[in-house]
């Protein structure tokens, strides 16, 4: 039987788990010690949720609880929130965005690549590509200078000058 003051120091342990655990001078094992007073039984699934870790924690006074934890995965099948990243891509590319763009923007939003890895476009430009979903083709051209003035090359003329480009680079020229 403890004594009213062992039970008060042990609440007050107790209270004070945080602290004990986070000092510096307690150790792994001391940690492992305290895991194995106040935990009974850690059950672990892959397969439950889709990206996830189902934990099921049997605590030593027969309370338990369930955690998920989005888990680092392999490939995108596996991906926790699949569609809502299908969905923001669709849309960020429907507004314009670059690859590059896009990556940026899920960065800032909290999405994770696979591997729980940064975006990068490359890896937009692999789920687009998977996804059927087109690029994005930049209407911007580079203003020619003319004249001393610089002025865009119309659409128009922007495809003469690819087709006069590939005959060039075909040799089918010939001198008459």
């Amino acid at each position: 039987m403890l004594s009213e003051a062992d039970r008060d120091g042990l609440l007050a342990l107790g209270e004070n788990l945080p602290g004990i655990w986070y000092v510096p001078s307690t150790t792994a094992a001391e940690r492992k010690s305290i895991l194995r007073l106040i935990i009974c039984e850690v059950v672990l699934d892959q397969k439950r949720l889709q990206g996830q870790v189902w934990i099921n924690i049997l605590w030593q006074t027969g309370a338990t609880s369930e955690h998920s934890l989005q888990r680092r995965v392999h490939t995108y099948g596996d991906y926790l929130n699949i569609d809502k990243l299908r969905t923001r891509v669709r849309e960020l590319n429907a507004a314009g965005k670059m690859d590059k763009e896009i990556a940026s923007a899920l960065n800032a939003e909290g999405f994770l690549a696979a591997q729980n890895c940064a975006f990068k476009g490359d890896n937009v430009w692999l789920l687009r590509r998977r996804w059927g979903i087109p690029a994005v083709k930049s209407t911007e051209r580079a203003p020619i200078p003319s004249d001393g003035q610089t002025e865009p090359i119309p659409p128009k003329e922007l495809l003469q000058l690819s087709a006069l480009r590939r005959r060039l680079s075909s040799n089918s020229w010939h001198a008459a």
